[in-house]
């Protein structure tokens, strides 16, 4: 075939499309990172149901509180435990039968001068009604700090079944939430402020001190509560619901008037209960169980919420027996987030205390830099900086792993709230280069590991007219709808023509839709494409697959359509270099290439140099394996 009839059959095909990624070539994830447990300990402690009801944390242990079954009529009775950071390990453990009655501790706080627990007692002599209990207690011992309330304990009942479910407190002093039956028969919410060294009412905090919401036509339950320098927190529970079912509700409130800043309600499962609240700069976390399970079994539930909206930023389910588990607790510092509930993994499905340790909740941004930031050193290039975005606590990261391919390049590494981490990455081949990244994470809640491929962005100028192209890297797809995406989305190409193995096929762009026998572009081909208007095509993708071996291509006798694919690295090399495993099965006089920009054909002989991007028609005199 003659030079003049290859750029006629060239110049009849019809209209071209190209692919480049329509996203940025700086990929973002973002992502809310569950991760591994810590540590986690049961306790079976009586031979009747027992519970774990709240979790408190500060620099010298754990403080969990509940109740047991260890009384002489199998009556619940109060549980309080300090237990170690670091292992779960009890320090030490106190259980309290107040009366004859059932008696459980429903919730702890903690400050430099004391725990706070919060719960219900039964009155003597026994009856159904309930009263708030109030206690405060020593850090190191848990003993009565007798100068808060009557010797170290308040209790409180309006008349009707009364409990208190949950205390935090700040420099300002005591928030307990609960529920009362006044004024109306079924329960509401009830929010009270006190003085952290006696227990009295801080008048200026609601109407005297207390707040009372009846928020349904059922009833309502503020379960616990959390508080930061912006606000009050409470999660706990409505009817608003088809069938009265119960809802998550959580609530944000002024800390010196109690007024409401925001409320979200959730109903997500048949049926459901939020008992837990926490907060940190990150976020709140609320906590409780849902029963989107098999049987409509309560599995535990942990979300992290907005602090400004009260918008879901992710969330984690979780079902840990085979019965009834549910989060009554849950705490947070630096160094991880601390759950306390219930389970049913006992012999005949009795209740026993669950505590977990679990990496901190993340929300974050990871934006790889691209181009990546290559310095080349003897020949090698070292891809140093991904862009690290988040909120979370702690302020810092720790413990981040890296992959690139498969491979761990750095371990161990901090990370910045808002930052650069950096790891030391040699790649051989010049160019520019992205890391695709994906953010990899088992359970809940969230663990750091990430995952980034390393990928090379190449790019081909094309011009106005007909271009004669090949794809100089392995594409990260070799769909042309992906390869050409840009150029398609623009319509600034009209057909694009391929020939193998003696026969054209083609694809033609028309109103944005592509149609035709040719569908893909693989690296190692030529194309031809016409083109309306210049443009660049962006190509992202590989020198050669992660664990593959390089691509080999069929060429047939006769007229071979190729592309400029150069391995390994990524660069200029004669027709000589390139062509060498099929050296003398090629006609040397008939290797030719089409210069776009000047829209003129070049003989191409021995010493011509070849360009990535660049295709090649290469006349066979017999058919070979070619190995680029």
């Amino acid at each position: 075939m003659a030079r003049s009839t290859v750029g006629m059959r060239a110049l009849l095909l019809a209209t071209v499309i190209m692919m480049v990624l329509v996203t940025s070539p700086v990929p973002s994830v973002k992502a809310a990172l569950p991760g591994s447990i810590t540590w986690a300990v049961t306790e079976h402690i009586s031979s009747g149901n027992d519970h774990f009801n709240d979790v408190a944390v500060d620099a010298s242990g754990v403080y969990v509180v509940g109740d047991d079954s260890n009384t002489a009529g199998g009556d619940s009775e109060w549980r309080i435990e300090k237990r170690s950071l670091t292992t779960g390990a009890t320090i030490w453990a106190i259980s309290e039968q107040i009366g004859d009655g059932t008696d459980t501790a429903k919730g702890v706080a903690v400050d430099a001068s004391g725990v706070y627990v919060v719960g219900l007692d039964t009155p003597n002599p026994p009856s159904t009604a309930r009263e708030w209990r109030i206690e405060k207690r020593s850090l190191t011992t848990g003993a009565f700090i007798t100068t808060f309330g009557t010797n170290g304990v308040i209790t409180e009942s309006a008349g009707g079944n009364d409990q208190a479910w949950g205390v935090a407190v700040d420099a300002s002093g005591m928030y307990v939430v609960g529920y009362d039956s006044v004024p109306v028969s079924s329960t509401a919410f009830r929010i009270e402020k006190r003085s952290l060294t006696t227990g009295a009412f801080i008048t200026t905090f609601g109407t005297n001190g207390a707040i009372s919401e009846d928020i349904s036509s059922g009833n309502e339950v503020g379960a616990r509560v959390a508080v930061d320098a912006s606000g009050i927190y409470i999660a706990g529970v409505d009817q608003n619901t088809s069938g009265n079912k119960y809802e998550w509700r959580v609530e944000k409130r002024n800390l010196t008037t109690g007024a409401t800043i925001w409320t979200q309600s959730e109903h997500f499962s048949a049926g459901e209960w939020a008992s837990a609240v926490a907060v940190d700069a990150s976020g709140v976390y609320v906590a409780g169980y849902d029963q989107n399970t098999v049987g409509n079994k309560n599995e535990w539930r942990v979300e992290e919420r907005s602090l400004t909206t009260g918008a879901i930023l992710w969330a984690q389910s979780e079902h840990v027996s085979s019965g009834n588990d549910s989060v009554n607790g849950v705490a947070v510092d630096a160094s991880g987030l601390y759950v306390a509930g219930a389970d049913q993994n006992t012999a005949g499905n009795l209740y026993e205390c669950r505590l977990e340790k679990r990496s901190p909740g993340v929300t974050l941004t990871v934006t790889p830099q691209t181009p990546l930031n290559g310095t080349l050193i003897d020949s090698t290039y070292q891809i140093l900086t991904v862009k690290v975005t988040r909120i979370a606590a702690p302020v810092t990261w720790p413990n981040v792993t890296i992959y690139v391919n498969g491979t761990a390049i750095c371990t161990n590494q901090t990370a910045p709230a808002t930052g650069i981490v950096s790891c030391p990455y040699e790649v051989t081949q010049p160019g520019a280069y992205l890391w695709n990244g994906t953010a990899q994470y088992a359970a809940f809640p969230p663990q750091p590991t990430f995952t980034f491929n390393a990928g090379m962005i190449q790019s081909i100028a094309l011009v106005a007219g007909w271009n004669l192209i090949s794809l100089p890297i392995v594409p990260t797809s070799s769909l042309m709808s992906k390869v050409l995406a840009a150029q398609i989305a623009a319509s600034d190409f009209t057909v694009v023509w391929a020939y193998q193995n003696g026969k054209w096929s083609s694809a033609t762009l028309s109103k944005g839709a592509l149609s035709g026998t040719l569908t893909t572009m693989q690296d190692g081909l030529g194309y031809w494409i016409y083109m309306t208007r210049a443009d660049t095509l962006y190509l992202t993708g590989s020198v050669i697959p992660p664990a593959a071996t390089p691509p080999t291509y069929l060429l047939s006798a006769g007229w071979n359509l190729i592309g400029f694919k150069p391995e390994p690295v990524i660069g200029p090399a004669t027709v000589s270099t390139y062509l060498a495993s099929i050296a003398g099965k090629y006609d040397a006089n008939n290797v030719w290439i089409f210069d776009n920009a000047q829209k003129t054909w070049i003989r191409a002989n021995a010493s011509q140099t070849i360009q990535p991007g660049q295709g090649l028609w290469v006349l066979m005199n017999q058919a070979a394996t070619f190995y680029p």
